[in-house]
C-alpha cells in the first residue's frame, strides 16, 4: 500500500461513517445506554446485602463440621492470631468489626479488658449475644455488641488500642473509607489486623463462587491495600495469606 493510499484510508472511513444517518447513530447510542442501565438493574437485583445472606447456625456448621470449612478456619485463625498475640495486652480495649458469630470476639475477650463487637446482621448479633451469655457473666460483662457496617463511621465512643476486622472488608467496595472508619477510633500507636481477598487466581475464583451466592466480593492488590492504609494513617507492618483467599494484614496507626 502506497503512502498516498494510507493517507486516504481515514478519509474513506470517515466518509463511510458519515453515510450512517445521525438518527441511526443516535439510536445506537440510546440503545447501548439502555442496555447498560438494564445490566446495572439486573446486577442490583441479583446481589443482596452480604449481611442479609448470613445464617449463623449454617455459617458455624460449615466452618466447624465440614472438612473444607474447618481447615479454612483453622488456617485463617492461625495467621490472624500470629498478628494479634504479639500486640494485645490485658488492659487493652479492642474493636471486633464484622464480628459475625463471635469466633474472634470469644477469644479476644480472654486476652484484653474489653471488646466492642460491631456487626451489621441482626441474626449474627443475636447469636453472638447468646454465645457470650453462655460464657458466663465474667466474660459477658466485658463484651458490648453494637450495630454497625463499614464503610460507615463506627458509632463508638472513646479511643481503642486495637481493631480486628476479618472477612468483613471482602464485601466493601470503598476500601479507602472503610480503613479510615477502622482507624478513626484508634489511639496513636494502636494496632489493626484486617483481611482482604487477594487479587490472585485463587482470589478471583473465590469472587466467582460468592457471586453465585449473590454476594459481591472485591479483590485487592497489595499496592491498593498499602495505599488505602496509608491514607487512613495506618502503616502496614506485614501480611500473610491464609487458605489462598484471605490476605491478613497487620498495621499500626500513626495518625493522620
Amino acid at each position: 500500500m502506497s503512502a498516498s493510499q494510507e493517507r486516504k484510508l481515514p478519509d474513506a472511513m470517515q466518509e463511510e461513517t458519515s453515510r450512517v444517518p445521525l438518527t441511526v447513530r443516535g439510536a445506537r447510542g440510546v440503545e447501548q445506554a439502555r442496555l447498560g442501565r438494564s445490566a446495572g438493574k439486573l446486577a442490583r437485583r441479583w446481589y443482596i446485602e452480604d449481611w442479609q445472606s448470613w445464617r449463623p447456625r449454617l455459617f458455624e456448621w460449615y466452618f466447624t463440621k465440614t472438612r473444607v470449612g474447618s481447615s479454612t478456619r483453622a488456617e485463617e485463625e492461625a495467621v490472624v492470631w500470629s498478628f494479634v498475640d504479639p500486640q494485645i495486652r490485658p488492659e487493652h480495649h479492642v474493636l471486633d468489626v464484622g464480628s459475625g458469630t463471635g469466633i474472634y470476639t470469644a477469644r479476644l475477650v480472654t486476652k484484653c479488658s474489653r471488646v466492642f463487637a460491631v456487626e451489621a446482621s441482626p441474626a449474627m448479633r443475636s447469636y453472638l449475644t447468646r454465645r457470650m451469655d453462655r460464657e458466663g457473666e465474667g466474660l459477658r460483662s466485658k463484651v458490648e455488641v453494637l450495630r454497625g457496617r463499614l464503610p460507615e463511621p463506627l458509632q463508638v465512643h472513646g479511643s481503642f488500642d486495637g481493631v480486628v476486622a476479618i472477612g468483613v472488608l471482602n464485601y466493601v467496595e470503598n476500601l479507602d473509607a472503610a480503613l479510615k472508619a477502622l482507624a478513626a477510633p484508634l489511639s496513636v500507636g494502636g494496632w489493626a489486623v484486617f483481611s482482604v481477598p487477594p487479587d490472585t487466581d485463587a482470589g478471583r475464583k473465590y469472587l466467582r463462587q460468592e457471586r453465585l451466592l449473590r454476594r459481591r466480593v472485591y479483590v485487592r492488590s497489595d499496592s491498593e491495600v498499602v495505599a488505602a492504609a496509608n491514607g487512613a494513617g495506618l502503616t502496614v507492618q506485614g501480611s500473610r495469606t491464609a487458605a489462598d483467599v484471605t490476605r491478613v494484614v497487620g498495621a499500626v496507626f500513626v495518625g493522620g
